[in-house]
């Protein structure tokens, strides 16, 4: 199954009721925590 940023946006819209530049506020900060998260755990590797 393929989600788009668009449609995770439009479900926090939809379920939560922020207004959709707040939502997508939200999911770029998520994306870039798991990002940094990832990069970071690489580091850790021996």
């Amino acid at each position: 199954m393929v989600l788009t940023k668009a449609q995770i946006v439009e479900t926090i819209c939809n379920q939560i009721g922020f207004p959709k530049n707040r939502s997508s506020e939200i999911v770029e900060t998520l994306l870039e925590l798991i990002k940094s998260t990832l990069e970071s755990s690489e580091d850790d590797e021996p």
